[in-house]
């Protein structure tokens, strides 16, 4: 994926990224599959959509990962653009720590 926040909509099936020019459906992407029953209970946290979240982690350990070309998601999902979510990329940013 590009640089830069990247959002994945699940109810709208829409990848929203803030440089979708710079989208290479070439490039191999990987998706890590992790237990939620092996991470502590107090870790875990729910947000107000209802997706869950791991808190106060320094390292997950996965159970495995999957390589696959970026192109290949876009059979399931549509690549968008982020000129109309500013408020809410605004609001991602402010919720997470960036290096």
């Amino acid at each position: 994926m590009p640089d830069g926040l990247t959002h994945v909509d699940l109810d709208n099936m829409t990848i929203e990224t803030e440089h979708p020019e710079k989208f290479d459906q070439n490039e191999p992407i990987y998706i890590y599959e992790i237990d939620s029953e092996t991470i502590q209970k107090d870790r875990l946290e729910y947000l107000s959509d209802g997706k869950q979240v791991v808190a106060h982690v320094d390292e997950l350990k996965f159970d495995a990962r999957k390589e696959l070309l970026a192109g290949e998601v876009l059979r399931y999902y549509r690549l968008i653009g982020n000129e109309n979510r500013e408020g809410v990329q605004n609001d991602i940013k402010s919720k997470m720590k960036l290096k």
